[in-house]
């Protein structure tokens, strides 16, 4: 399958705990390509005391690799986000344009502590969509108080929360029970995205053409596509239309 879309993934160079270097950024992309991928939201982590790289320093990085991106004959196309850990100060830190939204648009990929309840991540997400923004919910498998109580993602969703799954959880390499949690919410269609949340080349590389052809053979071509390639251009498509304002 080509044309994916990975929303999810830590390519900009030394500005968190993903790629190290500006060689390493390009072999990264250079690896989305081969996997299909057509299309990347970087996401860049912000954490209160653990990542705090200065925006501006993020914006020359990601100049980098767009350029690179630009000049290759891929035709891969690159846009900045970011994977906002939650706090107090989150949504007038997006109001304020200190952390960027995903791709321009009004979706924000925000992440949660495993040790979180789920009336944090509840009220973050009320929060978030009070303030006129769509939350997409980073790697949903990773929080034990969804993963055991699995219909809690209704209510969630029901207040306009979007969730994002990881492509390797999704293939079992985080353990028989998330896999369990991940294909209970694509089964019952709950999982808007999945992405790669690659780091490296390593132990978190680029693996969407192994997740879209797993999620061919159990759902069809039709739902690997969706989820895959029509789901996250509706934000690239949000934050085009959003700059044309």
């Amino acid at each position: 399958m080509q044309g994916l879309i990975d929303m999810h993934c830590h390519i900009i160079p030394d500005v968190d705990d993903g790629a190290v270097d500006i060689d390493m950024a390009v072999r990264m992309l250079r690896e989305e390509y081969r996997n299909g991928v057509s299309v990347v939201i970087v996401t860049p982590h912000y954490r209160k005391g653990m990542f705090e790289t200065p925006q501006d320093v993020i914006d020359r990085q990601f100049d980098k690799i767009q350029q690179i991106a630009c000049r290759s004959r891929s035709g891969m196309k690159v846009y900045l986000g970011c994977e906002y850990h939650t706090n107090s100060a989150m949504i007038g830190d997006l109001l304020s344009g200190k952390r960027p939204t995903m791709a321009g648009s009004s979706y924000v990929l925000v992440e949660f502590s495993a040790a979180h309840s789920y009336w944090i991540i509840r009220n973050q997400i009320y929060a978030l969509v009070s303030a006129g923004y769509r939350p997409i919910i980073a790697h949903a498998e990773r929080y034990p108080c969804l993963v055991k109580e699995p219909a809690l993602i209704d209510e969630l969703r029901e207040l306009g929360a979007e969730i994002q799954l990881t492509s390797a959880s999704v293939l079992g390499e985080a353990g028989w029970g998330i896999k369990r949690f991940c294909m209970r919410l694509l089964k019952e269609n709950k999982a808007t995205y999945i992405a790669s949340d690659a780091h490296n080349l390593s132990k978190r590389s680029p693996n969407l053409r192994e997740c879209a052809e797993y999620l061919e053979k159990k759902f069809g071509s039709r739902y690997a596509e969706q989820i895959l390639v029509y789901n996250p251009r509706k934000i690239i498509r949000a934050g085009a239309a959003v700059k044309k304002e």
